[in-house]
Protein backbone atom coordinates (compact mmCIF):
# COMPACT_ATOMS: atom_id res chain seq x y z
CA UNK A 1 0.00 0.00 0.00
CA UNK A 2 1.04 3.60 -0.31
CA UNK A 3 1.54 6.09 2.35
CA UNK A 4 1.49 9.71 2.60
CA UNK A 5 -0.19 12.11 -0.72
CA UNK A 6 0.59 13.84 -4.54
CA UNK A 7 -0.91 16.20 -6.21
CA UNK A 8 -1.62 16.24 -9.84
CA UNK A 9 0.42 18.36 -12.54
CA UNK A 10 0.23 19.23 -15.92
CA UNK A 11 1.53 16.14 -16.89
CA UNK A 12 3.81 14.27 -14.20
CA UNK A 13 2.67 13.11 -11.25
CA UNK A 14 4.25 15.16 -7.90
CA UNK A 15 5.34 12.72 -4.96
CA UNK A 16 7.02 14.07 -1.56
CA UNK A 17 10.85 13.45 -0.78
CA UNK A 18 10.14 10.07 0.62
CA UNK A 19 7.62 7.91 0.81
CA UNK A 20 7.09 4.46 3.69
CA UNK A 21 5.93 1.36 1.00
CA UNK A 22 5.58 -2.01 2.63
CA UNK A 23 7.24 0.10 5.70
CA UNK A 24 9.74 0.59 4.04
CA UNK A 25 11.12 4.19 3.24
CA UNK A 26 12.12 4.60 -0.32
CA UNK A 27 13.17 7.59 -2.39
CA UNK A 28 11.19 9.91 -4.42
CA UNK A 29 12.40 8.25 -8.08
CA UNK A 30 11.49 4.50 -6.81
CA UNK A 31 7.97 5.98 -6.05
CA UNK A 32 7.86 7.19 -9.60
CA UNK A 33 9.07 4.21 -11.16
CA UNK A 34 6.38 2.10 -8.81
CA UNK A 35 3.75 3.84 -9.49
CA UNK A 36 4.25 4.61 -13.31
CA UNK A 37 4.94 0.46 -13.79
CA UNK A 38 1.38 0.15 -11.79
CA UNK A 39 -0.59 2.31 -13.65
CA UNK A 40 0.51 1.14 -17.11
CA UNK A 41 -0.43 -2.71 -15.82
CA UNK A 42 -3.65 -1.42 -15.17
CA UNK A 43 -4.21 0.42 -18.46
CA UNK A 44 -2.79 -3.17 -20.62
CA UNK A 45 -4.95 -5.38 -18.08
CA UNK A 46 -7.64 -3.02 -19.27
CA UNK A 47 -7.37 -3.44 -22.48
CA UNK A 48 -6.86 -7.06 -22.25
CA UNK A 49 -10.48 -6.93 -20.40
CA UNK A 50 -11.41 -5.53 -23.65
CA UNK A 51 -9.76 -7.01 -26.37
CA UNK A 52 -11.45 -10.34 -24.42
CA UNK A 53 -14.89 -8.60 -24.34
CA UNK A 54 -14.80 -8.40 -27.75
CA UNK A 55 -13.78 -11.32 -28.36
CA UNK A 56 -15.96 -13.39 -25.85
CA UNK A 57 -19.49 -11.37 -27.30
CA UNK A 58 -18.45 -11.89 -31.49
CA UNK A 59 -20.37 -14.53 -33.28
CA UNK A 60 -17.54 -15.89 -35.56
CA UNK A 61 -15.22 -18.84 -34.20
CA UNK A 62 -12.00 -16.96 -32.74
CA UNK A 63 -9.15 -19.49 -32.00
CA UNK A 64 -5.31 -19.11 -31.45
CA UNK A 65 -3.50 -22.34 -32.54
CA UNK A 66 0.58 -22.75 -31.82
CA UNK A 67 2.93 -23.80 -34.77
CA UNK A 68 2.20 -28.01 -33.46
CA UNK A 69 -1.51 -26.85 -34.14
CA UNK A 70 -2.63 -27.28 -30.76
CA UNK A 71 -5.19 -25.29 -29.40
CA UNK A 72 -4.01 -22.29 -27.58
CA UNK A 73 -7.25 -20.44 -26.57
CA UNK A 74 -11.07 -19.87 -28.16
CA UNK A 75 -13.75 -17.90 -27.53
CA UNK A 76 -17.27 -19.04 -26.44
CA UNK A 77 -18.69 -19.28 -29.61
CA UNK A 78 -16.12 -21.72 -30.80
CA UNK A 79 -16.72 -23.61 -28.02
CA UNK A 80 -20.48 -23.75 -28.49
CA UNK A 81 -19.86 -25.06 -32.20
CA UNK A 82 -18.07 -27.51 -31.10
CA UNK A 83 -20.14 -28.55 -28.45
CA UNK A 84 -16.98 -29.04 -26.30
CA UNK A 85 -15.61 -26.86 -22.91
CA UNK A 86 -12.87 -24.98 -22.73
CA UNK A 87 -10.85 -27.65 -21.07
CA UNK A 88 -11.64 -30.12 -23.65
CA UNK A 89 -9.90 -28.50 -26.20
CA UNK A 90 -7.65 -26.24 -25.37
CA UNK A 91 -4.39 -28.22 -24.88
CA UNK A 92 -5.53 -30.30 -27.74
CA UNK A 93 -4.85 -30.81 -31.37
CA UNK A 94 -6.89 -29.43 -33.98
CA UNK A 95 -6.55 -32.95 -35.56
CA UNK A 96 -8.26 -34.39 -32.56
CA UNK A 97 -11.12 -31.89 -32.78
CA UNK A 98 -11.78 -32.15 -36.40
CA UNK A 99 -10.14 -35.64 -37.64
CA UNK A 100 -7.52 -36.23 -39.23
CA UNK A 101 -8.32 -36.27 -42.74
CA UNK A 102 -9.90 -33.41 -42.41
CA UNK A 103 -6.97 -31.77 -40.79
CA UNK A 104 -5.04 -33.08 -43.31
CA UNK A 105 -6.93 -32.04 -46.62
CA UNK A 106 -8.93 -29.00 -45.07
CA UNK A 107 -7.11 -27.03 -42.64
CA UNK A 108 -3.21 -28.08 -42.56
CA UNK A 109 -2.66 -26.84 -46.28
CA UNK A 110 -3.25 -23.29 -45.05
CA UNK A 111 -2.38 -22.91 -41.52
CA UNK A 112 1.05 -23.84 -43.35
CA UNK A 113 0.73 -21.30 -45.46
CA UNK A 114 -0.44 -18.67 -42.66
CA UNK A 115 2.66 -19.58 -41.11
CA UNK A 116 4.88 -18.86 -43.89
CA UNK A 117 3.80 -14.98 -42.92
CA UNK A 118 0.89 -14.84 -45.11
CA UNK A 119 -2.92 -13.89 -44.58
CA UNK A 120 -4.86 -16.79 -46.21
CA UNK A 121 -8.84 -16.19 -46.52
CA UNK A 122 -11.03 -19.42 -47.89
CA UNK A 123 -14.47 -20.95 -48.31
CA UNK A 124 -15.03 -23.85 -47.19
CA UNK A 125 -17.75 -26.88 -45.90
CA UNK A 126 -17.42 -27.88 -42.17
CA UNK A 127 -18.56 -30.48 -40.30
CA UNK A 128 -19.89 -29.69 -36.78
CA UNK A 129 -21.12 -31.58 -33.47
CA UNK A 130 -23.48 -28.92 -32.87
CA UNK A 131 -24.23 -26.62 -36.16
CA UNK A 132 -24.01 -30.01 -38.63
CA UNK A 133 -23.55 -28.96 -41.99
CA UNK A 134 -21.85 -25.88 -42.53
CA UNK A 135 -20.04 -23.45 -45.33
CA UNK A 136 -17.51 -21.08 -43.32
CA UNK A 137 -15.51 -18.23 -44.71
CA UNK A 138 -12.45 -19.05 -42.96
CA UNK A 139 -8.95 -16.53 -42.14
CA UNK A 140 -5.97 -17.29 -40.80
CA UNK A 141 -3.52 -14.62 -39.68
CA UNK A 142 -0.09 -14.93 -38.27
CA UNK A 143 0.56 -14.46 -34.45
CA UNK A 144 3.28 -12.64 -33.83
CA UNK A 145 5.92 -12.48 -30.61
CA UNK A 146 7.44 -9.58 -29.86
CA UNK A 147 10.76 -9.87 -31.98
CA UNK A 148 8.45 -10.87 -35.17
CA UNK A 149 8.71 -14.26 -34.88
CA UNK A 150 5.42 -16.86 -35.80
CA UNK A 151 4.39 -18.48 -32.80
CA UNK A 152 0.94 -19.98 -34.36
CA UNK A 153 -1.95 -18.37 -35.93
CA UNK A 154 -5.24 -16.54 -35.34
CA UNK A 155 -8.71 -18.58 -36.59
CA UNK A 156 -11.91 -16.12 -37.13
CA UNK A 157 -14.33 -17.82 -38.85
CA UNK A 158 -17.41 -17.02 -40.04
CA UNK A 159 -20.48 -18.73 -41.12
CA UNK A 160 -22.16 -18.26 -44.27
CA UNK A 161 -24.05 -21.44 -44.77
CA UNK A 162 -27.40 -19.17 -45.35
CA UNK A 163 -25.74 -17.12 -47.43
CA UNK A 164 -24.15 -19.76 -49.60
CA UNK A 165 -27.45 -21.73 -49.68
CA UNK A 166 -29.11 -18.43 -50.77
CA UNK A 167 -26.31 -17.85 -53.95
CA UNK A 168 -26.78 -21.64 -55.12
CA UNK A 169 -30.74 -20.97 -55.04
CA UNK A 170 -30.02 -17.60 -57.01
CA UNK A 171 -27.18 -19.13 -59.24
CA UNK A 172 -30.04 -22.45 -59.69
CA UNK A 173 -32.81 -20.05 -60.30
CA UNK A 174 -30.38 -17.40 -62.95
CA UNK A 175 -29.85 -21.23 -64.67
CA UNK A 176 -33.26 -22.08 -64.83
CA UNK A 177 -33.94 -18.72 -66.24
CA UNK A 178 -31.34 -18.19 -68.63
CA UNK A 179 -32.46 -22.08 -69.44
CA UNK A 180 -36.17 -20.94 -70.49
CA UNK A 181 -35.24 -17.63 -72.18
CA UNK A 182 -32.34 -19.30 -74.18
CA UNK A 183 -34.92 -22.13 -75.52
CA UNK A 184 -37.27 -18.99 -77.08
CA UNK A 185 -37.51 -18.94 -80.82
CA UNK A 186 -37.26 -14.94 -80.23
CA UNK A 187 -34.47 -12.48 -79.62
CA UNK A 188 -34.28 -11.52 -75.88
CA UNK A 189 -31.99 -9.18 -74.40
CA UNK A 190 -31.76 -6.77 -71.28
CA UNK A 191 -30.05 -3.82 -70.90
CA UNK A 192 -28.98 -1.37 -67.95
CA UNK A 193 -31.26 2.02 -69.47
CA UNK A 194 -28.67 4.24 -68.39
CA UNK A 195 -25.97 3.25 -69.63
CA UNK A 196 -27.36 1.22 -72.34
CA UNK A 197 -25.03 -1.68 -71.39
CA UNK A 198 -26.11 -5.20 -72.76
CA UNK A 199 -26.52 -7.26 -69.46
CA UNK A 200 -27.77 -10.09 -70.78
CA UNK A 201 -28.40 -11.92 -74.88
CA UNK A 202 -30.48 -15.17 -74.94
CA UNK A 203 -28.61 -17.94 -77.14
CA UNK A 204 -31.48 -16.90 -80.37
CA UNK A 205 -29.71 -13.82 -80.40
CA UNK A 206 -26.66 -15.08 -79.88
CA UNK A 207 -26.82 -17.55 -83.21
CA UNK A 208 -28.55 -14.31 -85.44
CA UNK A 209 -25.69 -12.09 -84.28
CA UNK A 210 -23.44 -15.19 -84.57
CA UNK A 211 -21.20 -13.40 -81.31
CA UNK A 212 -22.27 -12.74 -77.77
CA UNK A 213 -22.91 -8.78 -77.33
CA UNK A 214 -23.29 -9.10 -73.71
CA UNK A 215 -20.94 -5.89 -72.56
CA UNK A 216 -21.65 -4.32 -75.47
CA UNK A 217 -23.67 -0.83 -76.19
CA UNK A 218 -27.00 -1.62 -77.43
CA UNK A 219 -27.82 1.02 -80.10
CA UNK A 220 -23.92 0.69 -81.21
CA UNK A 221 -24.18 -3.26 -81.45
CA UNK A 222 -27.38 -4.07 -82.37
CA UNK A 223 -28.11 -0.96 -84.86
CA UNK A 224 -25.73 0.42 -87.62
CA UNK A 225 -24.61 3.98 -88.56
CA UNK A 226 -25.55 5.09 -85.24
CA UNK A 227 -24.36 7.93 -83.48
CA UNK A 228 -26.35 7.54 -79.88
CA UNK A 229 -29.18 6.06 -78.59
CA UNK A 230 -31.81 4.98 -81.19
CA UNK A 231 -34.63 7.88 -82.08
CA UNK A 232 -36.92 4.86 -81.23
CA UNK A 233 -35.98 4.07 -78.10
CA UNK A 234 -39.11 3.22 -76.22
CA UNK A 235 -37.53 2.94 -72.93
CA UNK A 236 -39.52 6.97 -71.69
CA UNK A 237 -42.10 4.58 -72.28
CA UNK A 238 -41.84 1.71 -69.79
CA UNK A 239 -41.25 3.62 -66.60
CA UNK A 240 -44.02 6.22 -64.87
CA UNK A 241 -43.95 9.61 -63.51
CA UNK A 242 -42.19 8.51 -60.67
CA UNK A 243 -39.63 6.62 -62.19
CA UNK A 244 -41.24 3.14 -61.42
CA UNK A 245 -41.59 0.25 -63.54
CA UNK A 246 -44.62 0.99 -65.67
CA UNK A 247 -46.73 -1.82 -67.86
CA UNK A 248 -45.32 -3.37 -70.79
CA UNK A 249 -45.20 -1.82 -74.01
CA UNK A 250 -45.99 -3.58 -77.53
CA UNK A 251 -45.44 -2.42 -80.43
CA UNK A 252 -44.04 -3.17 -84.19
CA UNK A 253 -41.08 -2.82 -85.97
CA UNK A 254 -39.36 -2.55 -89.56
CA UNK A 255 -35.69 -3.09 -89.68
CA UNK A 256 -34.97 -2.19 -93.57
CA UNK A 257 -31.18 -3.35 -93.16
CA UNK A 258 -32.72 -7.08 -92.51
CA UNK A 259 -36.25 -6.43 -94.74
CA UNK A 260 -37.78 -7.48 -91.33
CA UNK A 261 -41.08 -7.22 -89.45
CA UNK A 262 -40.16 -7.91 -85.98
CA UNK A 263 -43.43 -7.25 -82.96
CA UNK A 264 -41.08 -6.24 -79.62
CA UNK A 265 -42.44 -6.49 -76.10
CA UNK A 266 -40.65 -4.35 -73.72
CA UNK A 267 -40.67 -3.67 -70.39
CA UNK A 268 -38.43 -2.32 -67.34
CA UNK A 269 -37.36 -4.75 -64.70
CA UNK A 270 -35.46 -4.42 -61.82
CA UNK A 271 -31.88 -5.50 -62.47
CA UNK A 272 -29.63 -7.26 -59.75
CA UNK A 273 -27.99 -4.29 -58.87
CA UNK A 274 -31.26 -2.43 -58.17
CA UNK A 275 -30.84 -0.44 -61.34
CA UNK A 276 -33.40 -0.40 -63.99
CA UNK A 277 -33.14 -2.38 -66.98
CA UNK A 278 -35.22 -2.52 -70.03
CA UNK A 279 -35.95 -5.99 -71.70
CA UNK A 280 -36.70 -6.70 -74.78
CA UNK A 281 -38.46 -9.57 -76.43
CA UNK A 282 -38.49 -9.44 -80.34
CA UNK A 283 -40.15 -11.66 -82.40
CA UNK A 284 -39.87 -12.04 -85.91
CA UNK A 285 -43.52 -11.35 -87.95
CA UNK A 286 -42.62 -11.17 -91.09
CA UNK A 287 -44.34 -13.89 -92.28
CA UNK A 288 -47.27 -13.26 -90.20
CA UNK A 289 -47.05 -9.63 -92.08
CA UNK A 290 -46.64 -11.00 -95.77
CA UNK A 291 -50.36 -13.05 -95.32
CA UNK A 292 -51.75 -9.67 -93.92
CA UNK A 293 -50.75 -8.29 -97.12
CA UNK A 294 -51.81 -11.18 -99.50
CA UNK A 295 -55.04 -10.89 -96.83
CA UNK A 296 -55.55 -7.36 -97.78
CA UNK A 297 -54.84 -7.93 -101.53
CA UNK A 298 -57.15 -11.08 -101.68
CA UNK A 299 -59.86 -8.68 -99.52
CA UNK A 300 -59.71 -6.21 -102.43
CA UNK A 301 -59.84 -8.69 -105.35
CA UNK A 302 -63.34 -10.16 -103.57
CA UNK A 303 -64.40 -6.89 -102.95
CA UNK A 304 -64.30 -6.08 -106.81
CA UNK A 305 -65.69 -9.35 -107.55
CA UNK A 306 -68.13 -8.75 -105.24
CA UNK A 307 -69.06 -5.38 -106.73
CA UNK A 308 -68.79 -6.96 -110.46
CA UNK A 309 -71.33 -9.80 -109.10
CA UNK A 310 -73.56 -7.41 -107.70
CA UNK A 311 -73.72 -5.51 -110.61
CA UNK A 312 -74.16 -8.93 -113.13
CA UNK A 313 -77.06 -9.44 -110.65
CA UNK A 314 -78.69 -6.08 -110.84
CA UNK A 315 -78.57 -6.69 -114.89
CA UNK A 316 -79.58 -10.10 -114.68
CA UNK A 317 -82.72 -8.73 -111.93
CA UNK A 318 -83.78 -6.20 -114.98
CA UNK A 319 -83.93 -8.94 -117.24
CA UNK A 320 -85.65 -10.90 -114.92
CA UNK A 321 -88.04 -8.25 -114.56
CA UNK A 322 -88.48 -7.75 -118.42
CA UNK A 323 -89.13 -11.61 -118.54
CA UNK A 324 -91.98 -11.58 -116.22
CA UNK A 325 -93.66 -8.87 -117.59
CA UNK A 326 -93.27 -10.07 -120.91
CA UNK A 327 -94.18 -13.28 -119.31
CA UNK A 328 -97.34 -11.88 -117.61
CA UNK A 329 -98.08 -9.95 -121.28
CA UNK A 330 -97.97 -13.58 -123.08
CA UNK A 331 -100.06 -14.98 -120.18
CA UNK A 332 -102.78 -11.86 -120.60
CA UNK A 333 -102.43 -13.12 -124.66
CA UNK A 334 -103.21 -16.66 -124.14
CA UNK A 335 -106.16 -15.36 -121.59
CA UNK A 336 -107.49 -13.34 -124.65
CA UNK A 337 -107.02 -16.25 -127.35
CA UNK A 338 -109.03 -18.49 -124.41
CA UNK A 339 -111.94 -16.32 -124.28
CA UNK A 340 -112.06 -15.33 -128.18
CA UNK A 341 -111.94 -19.45 -128.98
CA UNK A 342 -114.79 -19.81 -126.08
CA UNK A 343 -116.55 -17.12 -127.17
CA UNK A 344 -116.44 -17.75 -130.92
CA UNK A 345 -115.64 -21.43 -131.48
CA UNK A 346 -117.36 -23.21 -127.80
CA UNK A 347 -120.43 -21.06 -127.54
CA UNK A 348 -121.82 -21.45 -131.16
CA UNK A 349 -121.39 -25.38 -130.70
CA UNK A 350 -122.82 -25.44 -127.18
CA UNK A 351 -126.21 -23.56 -128.57
CA UNK A 352 -126.36 -25.71 -131.70
CA UNK A 353 -126.47 -28.74 -129.58
CA UNK A 354 -128.82 -27.63 -127.18
CA UNK A 355 -131.21 -26.84 -129.93
CA UNK A 356 -130.87 -30.22 -130.98
CA UNK A 357 -132.05 -31.72 -127.60
CA UNK A 358 -135.08 -33.21 -126.24
CA UNK A 359 -134.41 -34.43 -123.15
CA UNK A 360 -134.56 -32.19 -120.02
CA UNK A 361 -131.61 -34.52 -118.71
CA UNK A 362 -129.58 -34.29 -121.32
CA UNK A 363 -130.11 -30.63 -121.70
CA UNK A 364 -129.36 -30.08 -118.11
CA UNK A 365 -125.56 -31.83 -118.35
CA UNK A 366 -125.20 -30.09 -121.27
CA UNK A 367 -125.56 -26.40 -118.98
CA UNK A 368 -123.81 -27.87 -116.43
CA UNK A 369 -121.01 -28.29 -119.38
CA UNK A 370 -121.60 -24.77 -120.28
CA UNK A 371 -120.92 -23.65 -116.22
CA UNK A 372 -117.45 -25.95 -115.99
CA UNK A 373 -116.55 -24.04 -118.78
CA UNK A 374 -117.15 -20.24 -117.92
CA UNK A 375 -115.09 -21.42 -114.80
CA UNK A 376 -112.50 -22.49 -116.30
CA UNK A 377 -111.59 -19.54 -118.37
CA UNK A 378 -113.57 -17.30 -115.47
CA UNK A 379 -110.80 -14.72 -113.72
CA UNK A 380 -113.11 -15.81 -110.57
CA UNK A 381 -112.33 -19.70 -111.13
CA UNK A 382 -109.66 -19.62 -108.75
CA UNK A 383 -111.31 -17.88 -106.16
CA UNK A 384 -114.25 -20.43 -106.63
CA UNK A 385 -111.22 -23.29 -106.40
CA UNK A 386 -109.71 -21.89 -103.01
CA UNK A 387 -112.98 -21.87 -101.34
CA UNK A 388 -113.66 -25.69 -102.55
CA UNK A 389 -110.45 -26.97 -103.06
CA UNK A 390 -111.49 -29.76 -100.24
CA UNK A 391 -115.07 -30.82 -102.37
CA UNK A 392 -114.85 -34.32 -104.17
CA UNK A 393 -115.62 -34.16 -107.71
CA UNK A 394 -118.70 -35.61 -106.97
CA UNK A 395 -119.31 -32.65 -104.59
CA UNK A 396 -118.14 -29.97 -106.66
CA UNK A 397 -121.45 -31.31 -109.81
CA UNK A 398 -123.82 -31.11 -106.67
CA UNK A 399 -122.42 -27.61 -105.84
CA UNK A 400 -122.75 -26.39 -109.52
CA UNK A 401 -126.51 -27.76 -110.03
CA UNK A 402 -127.36 -26.36 -106.58
CA UNK A 403 -125.90 -22.58 -107.97
CA UNK A 404 -128.25 -23.45 -110.54
CA UNK A 405 -130.86 -23.54 -108.65
CA UNK A 406 -132.19 -27.39 -108.52
CA UNK A 407 -133.34 -28.63 -105.50
CA UNK A 408 -132.25 -31.88 -104.26
CA UNK A 409 -134.95 -34.57 -105.97
CA UNK A 410 -134.03 -32.61 -109.74
CA UNK A 411 -130.29 -33.27 -108.68
CA UNK A 412 -130.88 -36.71 -107.55
CA UNK A 413 -132.58 -37.62 -110.88
CA UNK A 414 -129.76 -35.63 -113.20
CA UNK A 415 -126.83 -37.46 -111.23
CA UNK A 416 -128.81 -40.40 -110.69
CA UNK A 417 -128.40 -40.65 -107.40
CA UNK A 418 -130.89 -40.69 -104.09
CA UNK A 419 -132.16 -37.66 -102.59
CA UNK A 420 -130.64 -38.86 -99.26
CA UNK A 421 -127.08 -39.16 -101.11
CA UNK A 422 -127.75 -35.55 -102.32
CA UNK A 423 -128.63 -34.23 -98.86
CA UNK A 424 -125.94 -35.85 -97.71
CA UNK A 425 -123.52 -34.04 -100.90
CA UNK A 426 -124.96 -30.74 -99.57
CA UNK A 427 -124.16 -30.81 -95.75
CA UNK A 428 -120.56 -31.82 -96.35
CA UNK A 429 -120.00 -29.24 -98.81
CA UNK A 430 -121.60 -26.37 -95.94
CA UNK A 431 -119.44 -28.11 -93.42
CA UNK A 432 -115.97 -27.47 -95.63
CA UNK A 433 -117.03 -23.77 -97.16
CA UNK A 434 -117.38 -23.09 -93.23
CA UNK A 435 -121.66 -22.88 -93.60
CA UNK A 436 -122.39 -25.18 -90.99
CA UNK A 437 -124.50 -24.29 -88.15
CA UNK A 438 -124.87 -20.89 -90.06
CA UNK A 439 -128.30 -19.33 -91.21
CA UNK A 440 -126.67 -18.22 -94.92
CA UNK A 441 -128.15 -19.63 -98.15
CA UNK A 442 -125.70 -22.13 -99.94
CA UNK A 443 -127.20 -21.23 -103.37
CA UNK A 444 -126.38 -17.47 -102.69
CA UNK A 445 -122.69 -18.27 -101.26
CA UNK A 446 -122.23 -20.35 -104.10
CA UNK A 447 -123.23 -17.71 -106.10
CA UNK A 448 -120.60 -14.81 -104.59
CA UNK A 449 -117.68 -17.29 -105.49
CA UNK A 450 -118.15 -17.04 -109.86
Amino acid sequence: TFCGGWSAGSSDLLLPDSTIINDERVSQKQCRTAVMDISARKKTEEKMRQFKSIVSSSFDMIALIDTNFVYLATNKAYLDAMGKSRQEIVGNSVSKIFGKKFFEKGIKPHAERCMEGQNVRFNDWFEFPVLGHRYMSVQYSPYLSRSNKIKGFVVNARDMTQLKQSQVLLEKNRLQLETVLNNIDSSIYITDMKSNEILFINKHMKKFFKKDLTGDICWKSIHENQTGPCEFCTNEKLIDSSGNPAKPYVWEFYNQKLDKWYELHDAAIRWMDGNLARLEIATDITQRKIMEEKQKKNKIILEEKVKKRTADLEDMNSALKVLLKKREEDKEEIEEKIFANHKLVLLPIIENIKKGITQKTQYDLINILELELKNIISPFSKKLSDKMINLTPTEIHVANLIKLGKSNKEISTILNNSVHTISRHRGNIRKKTGLKNQKINLRSFLLTLQ
